[in-house]
């Protein structure tokens, strides 16, 4: 029933979209715990579903 409703009103671009965020964040400004917190968020509403192993390394990678 959640599968359906969120083919029925979630729109393709927000996926798109929170999924390019996934792959394009870097810490930037942030501490590593907000920039951990976030990336997490944006997996779980992206559903992105990922290797643990290659999300680690993105992670490592963009950090500063």
């Amino acid at each position: 029933m959640k599968v359906l409703t969120r083919r029925l009103f979630v729109p393709n671009n927000y996926y798109r979209d929170l999924y390019m965020k996934f792959h394009g964040s870097n810490q930037g400004y942030k501490s590593m715990n907000e920039y951990f917190k976030e990336i997490e968020i944006v997996i779980n509403k992206a559903n992105v579903i990922e290797d643990i192993e290659t999300t680690m390394a993105r992670f490592l990678n963009r950090l500063n």
